[in-house]
């Protein structure tokens, strides 16, 4: 796995991201690698699967969620 070091983050940018860190219950450096991963993300653009459902899901509809039923779960009960 690849290492960044980021250096001269100004403190407000600092602050930020550790109080972000600590809502999310992780840590600064954690939250970090969140952020980057989520802009990542969206810079690689869809998975194959979504690829797939673009390129063909007017073709074949969506079949699966007319067969899905949609009635609450009933909770498992233990004796």
């Amino acid at each position: 796995m690849a290492t960044f070091t980021v250096r001269n983050v100004p403190d407000p940018v600092h602050d930020v991201i550790t109080r972000i860190a600590r809502r999310h219950n992780r840590s600064a450096e954690a939250e970090v690698r969140a952020i980057l991963a989520a802009r990542a993300a969206k810079e690689m653009g869809a998975g194959f699967g979504q690829s797939l459902r673009e390129c063909w899901g007017d073709a074949f509809g969506d079949e699966l969620s007319d067969l899905r039923d949609k009635s609450p779960a009933t909770p498992a009960v233990f004796e």
